[in-house]
């Protein structure tokens, strides 16, 4: 016996299929849209020694023993950079150079920083390259047992920018 659905029916039903979906997207959308690297360099010119700023919404959760490593390209200079802030994550760091990377080293005795949380860091006296290109940077954030949680790759901003400040997306390759 086949069953009669009037047009209210079929609208019902058609919401009911539709109303997951939309939830989806505008879930999804939303999570994407927070995991954002902003990097602004106080002096983007070549060869000009500059503070970087590192702000992102943590993509996975830092424990207090975990890392941030930031990449940076040949041609900048990182011997001259001593010093590691953040006004985000709390309990102290120290840094390591490792060829063009800067290691830096939660202390152990600050707060997890949380999944989703706005994060931000320093690298003081770092060095631009003499010439200008389309250099990009990435920050890995590693959890305890040194495994790479999400990495951000971002354009540095140039001397020739508008903006000293640029956005880029962040990719989340692992969970702990």
């Amino acid at each position: 016996m086949k069953q009669i659905i009037n047009p209210r029916q079929k609208a019902a039903r058609r919401w009911h299929y539709l109303l997951p979906c939309v939830v989806l997207l505008f879930v999804t959308s939303n999570i994407f849209a927070q995991n954002r690297l902003a990097i602004t360099a106080q002096s983007p010119e070549t060869s000009a020694t500059s503070l970087y700023k590192f702000e992102f919404n943590c993509p996975v959760r830092l424990s207090g023993n975990g890392v941030i490593v930031v990449a940076f390209p040949v041609g900048f200079d990182l011997r001259g950079v001593t010093i590691a802030a953040s006004s985000t994550i709390l309990g102290g760091m120290n840094l390591k150079i490792k060829g063009q990377e800067v290691w830096v080293f939660r202390s152990g005795r600050g707060t997890d920083v949380l999944v989703g949380q706005k994060t931000d860091l320093f690298l003081s006296a770092v060095k631009n390259a003499h010439v200008a290109g389309a250099e990009r940077v990435s920050l890995a954030v590693y959890g305890e047992n040194k495994i790479a949680l999400a990495r951000f790759s971002q354009k540095i901003p140039s001397e020739n920018a508008s903006v000293k400040t640029l956005t880029g997306d962040v990719i989340v390759t692992a969970t702990q």
